[in-house]
């Protein structure tokens, strides 16, 4: 196999007007090129199959004056640059809360109260800037304020606190080091017990058996229950009623019953609500269903009833 090499030279910044030259592997047309071209290197074949196939090799390369100034100021600046200073962290030892359990299971009535709760705070050597103080419930911080920068290792401050006596739940107070991630943080954690109740209990329902569609004008259904809680009055909040035709259809939403003065049982509370019909009723059966609901949201036992619509 025969292989011929061929070079290509130029050093003319200013080359001849539409002279070929092999540009990077390219032929091309020099036409005011302002730096000269680097030299190549073009191998051939001499195999016909391959005949046709250059390769260019590149021997020199042209480096640009200004990259080469730009990179050595470049780096001269970096040189320059010092490490920035390093911030100390603050070493926090211990932190207590007073109290650190509520407990409202004794309460013979629910409400919203407030509660003071008194933090201190135990450092391991004096902080020079404030820290941060974090209050959360579920996950989900709802208090987030500096604590003021203190010159001895003690620090004492209260906050108060918005508790519902039936709600259980737990809060946890985290103080730690806005300004850096390598400080030591505390925490403690505020147990709240709330009221445990029993479900409300409906002692008694009424309601007429059998109603008729009047000719004209309204005709009025009174529906009355009686209902108790086993932790007092206070605890019961509402009863209600819903009715189901006699094709298992609802009718309408939730009825609820106005509680009203009853002297005669003190021990239960005495609820009524008073429904009508028309002449556009039709005959129907319809299901009565009553329950009782608690402040804390549970339910009583369901007791049913039937009231007949006839013509």
């Amino acid at each position: 196999m025969r292989a011929s090499l061929s070079y290509i030279r130029t050093a003319a910044s200013n080359p001849v007007q539409n002279q070929k030259k092999f540009l990077f592997g390219r032929t091309v047309t020099e036409q005011n090129i302002p730096f000269p071209l680097p030299c190549f290197v073009s191998i051939q074949a001499g195999d016909p199959s391959t005949r046709n196939r250059s390769r260019f090799i590149l021997k020199t390369s042209v480096l640009n004056p200004f990259l080469i100034l730009f990179s050595v100021v470049l780096l001269h600046g970096c040189a320059d640059l010092t490490p920035a200073e390093r911030i100390t962290p603050v070493r926090i030892g211990s932190i207590s809360l007073t109290p650190p359990l509520l407990d409202f299971s004794q309460q013979t009535s629910s409400s919203d109260t407030s509660v003071t709760i008194t933090l201190e705070l135990l450092l391991k050597e004096p902080a020079d800037r404030a820290l941060m103080l974090a209050v959360s419930r579920n996950q989900t911080i709802f208090v987030s304020r500096p604590l003021p920068p203190f010159e001895d290792n003690r620090y004492r401050t209260t906050l108060p606190l918005n508790l519902n006596t039936l709600q259980s739940d737990s809060y946890l107070f985290s103080v730690y080091d806005p300004l850096t991630t390598e400080s030591d943080d505390a925490r403690a954690e505020l147990r709240v017990t709330g009221i445990t109740l029993s479900p409300p209990v409906l002692l008694s329902v009424s309601n007429p058996d059998t109603v008729k569609i009047p000719d004209s004008g309204t005709q009025q259904m009174r529906f009355e229950a009686r209902a108790a809680h086993p932790q007092g009055l206070s605890f019961l909040s509402r009863v209600d009623l819903f009715l189901i035709d006699q094709e298992g259809i609802r009718l309408g939403d939730l009825f609820e019953l106005t509680a009203v003065p009853d002297q005669t049982e003190p021990d239960s509370r005495l609820y009524t609500t008073v429904l009508e019909i028309n002449e556009n009723n039709q005959p129907d059966r319809v299901d009565v269903f009553y329950f009782a609901t608690g402040v804390d949201g549970q339910r009583s036992d369901t007791l049913r009833t039937v009231l007949n619509i006839v013509p």
